[in-house]
Order: C-alpha cells, then structure tokens, then sequence
C-alpha cells in the first residue's frame, strides 16, 4: 500500500486591513444590479456585489492581497451618465459627497480627504472599488450622501431617494441651449446725479438664460416648496455717461460699478458672479453676469429689475472730480416665464 502526502502552500500574502479600498478599474464585471442615484452635475448608476473571498487579479494573475482574516471583499461600482449643467455662485464648487459601504450594520466610508471619489471641481471617472470588512455581511448597501440628503442603494438596485428626486427638475444642457434670448429695456437713470447717460439706446442688454433649479452649488437644496431661478444677463460693453449741465464733449470715465438684481422686489439669494468666473460645466448660455433668485416653485416670477451703481470720473487731467450715477433695466415677468 503506498501512501502520497500533499503538502498544500501555505498562503503568505498579506492580509488586507479592514477598511481598506482598492480600485480595480478594469479587471472585473460590474455587479449585476444597478440603482441609479442624482448628483447635481450627472446621474450616477452605484451597484453592490456580493462579499468575496479574493480581489480580481491583473491578466489573470493572483492578487497580491488577501483578505482580513475571518473577512472578505465587497465591490462597489459606479459609472457616470447624463451629465447636468450646475448651477453654482462661486468659482470653487463646494458640494461635497460622502460615500458609504453599510454591511450588517458596519459602515465603511469610501470618500475621504484623500479620496475624493465624487468630486465636482475634479473629473470624474467611472470605477470600481473593493472594500475590505468584516466577516461575509449578508444585509449590504451603498449610501451616498450630499447637503444633508441621503440616497441609498440595495443590492437589489432599488434605491431610496429622499428629497433628491426634485432633481429631475434640474436643468439639462438641451433646454439650456434652447432658451430665446430676451432683451431688457432701455435703460434709465434713477435717482438724481449730475451725469446723464449717453446714447441709452445702445445700451440694451440681453436676459441669455433663464433657468430653474432644486439645487445650488454654494447654497443647498431651496426651502420645501421652492426653487431656485438663476437669470443670465449680457451687459453692454460699454457704458457712457456725461454732464447733464454740460456740453456732451464733458465724457466721464467709468471707474468701477456695482451690479445688483431684484425679482419682485426680493434680492438674490448670493452675491452675482460672472459666468466666465465658473469653472466648466456650469449652468451658463453665452456668458454674462449670473443672478440667483430662490421662487416659490412652479409659479411665474415677478419683473426682473437690474441695476447699475457706477462711479466715474471727469476725463480732465486738471479736474479729479468724480460722480456717482445709478442706471436700471427692467424684464416683465411675463417675459421669464
């Protein structure tokens, strides 16, 4: 009788750290059920597999990893689809989104400071993460959160939403490029000045883009019931003033000027900024100076009043005399619809 004895290698990798995530772009399937959930600048499908004993090997060969002892891996992929204009009130965009491995009850952050997974000032890469935990959970899911609202996916795909679901209302790049443009009135000087503006006829400008949304990068999601209109406004490129008791060869030079908007007779909710201040992929048409309202939702908006506070100075070496002048257009309301 003749015995053989097989020795079996002993596995000497090292043991992954429970907690740890490691990207695997493109060496596995993504899992089978797929939830898609709403980030303010694209649409995100996030999809949840079952835990396993290894992690996906390059070109076939064994990883150089193994699991935490008595634990396993879990994959999380997302993928990027239909991206969004995002309406933003600053240049650096500040929403920030946390995501998160939930399995038996133990959660497992997948973003962090040195992982910034969805980030909108970066771009943004479809991926496939495997999260090293504890044991073999059974009850696993992915949380993804943002400005106070939680989206969750089950491993089935269905996802539970929450608020966001107002994000279908959020503007697309189609309805974006097809606003008509809408031209203000002519402008006009408020309140009393020594200056008078010169040839108010060239100086229209021109609403490029109206637009509604549930959400503002800078400012959250609008109170319930509400919503915020951003107005885009091309100013003219140049404004002339002169002397209202003078001859028009007295011209003024315009130093500096202060833009402000109302929309029935309430103020922005943030201080305007120009459009080619905004990183790309921001809500914009053609460019110009950006006001953001927060309406009531769904119902009209009331008349859109821009005003221009502008400081100028005599265009006299011999003379530093400066005036102020205050000029406004007007939009009807009809014409925001």
């Amino acid at each position: 009788m003749t015995l053989y004895v097989v020795q079996h290698p002993e596995d000497d990798r090292p043991h992954a750290k429970v907690g740890n995530v490691y990207t695997q772009p493109h060496s596995v399937k993504a899992p089978a059920h797929v939830g898609q959930v709403f980030l303010p600048w694209s649409d995100l499908d996030v999809a949840v597999g079952a835990p396993e004993e290894e992690l996906p090997g390059l070109w076939n060969a064994q990883a150089n990893l193994q699991a935490p002892e008595g634990g396993s891996f879990v994959q999380v992929g997302t993928k990027f689809h239909t991206p969004r204009p995002l309406t933003a009130v600053a240049a650096t965009l500040s929403t920030k989104v946390d995501v998160v491995l939930r399995a038996d009850g133990k959660d497992y952050p997948l973003s962090g400071s040195d992982r910034p997974l969805l980030d909108p000032n970066q771009p943004n890469e479809d991926d496939n993460y495997w999260v090293a935990v504890e044991g073999h959970p059974k009850d696993i899911e992915v949380r993804v959160s943002f400005a106070g609202q939680t989206q969750v996916v089950s491993a089935d795909g269905s996802v539970a939403r929450g608020r966001t679901a107002d994000g279908e209302r959020a503007p697309t790049y189609e309805k974006v490029r097809a606003f008509k443009h809408v031209p203000c009135s002519t402008p006009r000087a408020v309140g009393s000045s020594p200056l008078q503006i010169g040839y108010p006829d060239e100086l229209a400008c021109l609403v490029t883009l109206v637009s509604r949304t549930p959400y503002v990068d800078g400012l959250g999601w609008a109170e319930p019931g509400r919503e915020f209109l951003l107005v885009e406004v091309k100013m003219p490129f140049s404004i002339s003033v002169h002397s209202a008791d003078q001859p028009r060869e007295h011209y003024w030079e315009k130093k500096h000027h202060t833009l402000s908007a109302t929309l029935g007779g309430e103020p922005t909710a943030a201080d305007p900024i120009h459009a080619d201040a905004l990183p790309l992929g921001i809500t914009r048409n053609q460019g110009g100076n950006q006001f953001v309202f927060e309406v009531v939702r769904g119902k009209p908006a009331g008349e859109f009043r821009l005003t221009d506070k502008l400081r100028a100075t005599l265009s006299d070496p011999f003379d530093p005399r400066t005036a102020d002048l205050t000029i406004a257009w007007t939009v009807p309301a009809r014409k925001l619809a």
